[in-house]
């Protein structure tokens, strides 16, 4: 019996999902740390969001959902230029110029399950909402083969030589907020803030990144295969740790999909004609009065 109440509960929710009007987001994120996170960092985080929520019921403006934050937390490029020597032997036969690209990036990224609430006001509707996921945080080191040859890479490695993390830390996040759904076209301009609270992580902030480098240190000796001479930077800082809370802001365009709201049916005033009419047809049933003399 319970599987059935189950079942039939599921086919119920699918259907209501298919009768509504559902909502897709893209919108650029500015976050600024909070509390502890903010003594350690100073950074002010840019990125992307991405969101998709489903209505509930086609009645009720009531949503879940998910979404994707990707935010940048600093980075530091370099290009490291050096020559290799081809040996045969103890002979140099040849010498190779070489370029490298260094990309250290510090990123935020988090994934969250979505509950909104809508008010379905006319043309701008104010909306609250209550998300609950987790925050990945990461320093990430990539070394890319620049030289006009490809001496270490090809086409299908995206020229990359090799790539190392040098830290990263998952942990839970939870926010709330609120916002506007704007209409505009065929969906909505959205604006929006969310505070995040954030479980405790290891990190590295952007002034720690910057001080770090990629040496060439090897013998000079050329190896298309294993280029054991580029070294990755190794963290010669030690990370924060604390609870990782942070304020967001963002502004984006939401697409409608699905099956638009029914349309209300205008209000008609009833016909003054009818009255008219019927108050004649009253008036000529009446029998004309008699005189008496």
């Amino acid at each position: 019996m319970n599987k059935k109440l189950f079942f039939t509960f599921l086919f119920a929710l699918s259907f209501s999902v298919i009768q509504a009007q559902h909502l897709f987001n893209i919108s650029l994120l500015g976050g600024v740390p909070q509390n502890s996170f903010a003594h350690n960092t100073d950074d002010f985080h840019l990125g992307l969001g991405l969101d998709v929520m489903f209505k509930v019921n086609p009645d009720f403006s009531f949503y879940l959902g998910i979404g994707y934050n990707y935010n940048a937390m600093g980075s530091k490029s370099q290009t490291i230029e050096e020559d290799l020597n081809v040996m045969a032997g103890s002979t140099v036969i040849s010498t190779l110029p070489i370029k490298l690209g260094v990309q250290i990036d510090n990123g935020l990224s988090n994934w969250m399950l979505k509950t909104r609430l809508v008010f379905p006001t006319e043309y701008v509707k104010p909306y609250f909402q209550i998300n609950g996921g987790l925050n990945y945080l990461y320093t990430k080191t990539t070394v890319t083969d620049e030289t006009e040859k490809r001496y270490f890479t090809s086409d299908q490695d995206n020229n990359i030589i090799t790539s190392k993390t040098a830290i990263d830390d998952l942990t839970y996040a939870y926010s709330g907020g609120g916002g506007l759904l704007i209409d505009a076209g065929r969906g909505c301009v959205e604006l929006g803030v969310d505070y995040t609270w954030g479980g405790r992580a290891t990190y590295f902030n952007k002034d720690q990144i910057k001080q770090w480098t990629v040496d060439y240190t090897g013998t000079g000796t050329y190896s298309s295969t294993d280029p054991k001479d580029i070294q990755l930077s190794s963290a010669t800082a030690t990370p924060y740790s604390s609870y990782t809370d942070v304020l967001y802001f963002h502004a984006g365009y939401t697409f409608k999909f699905g099956a638009p709201p029914p349309k209300k049916k205008p209000y008609h005033k009833p016909s003054s004609t009818s009255h008219t009419s019927s108050s004649h047809s009253s008036s000529s049933n009446k029998k004309p009065a008699t005189k008496k003399h």
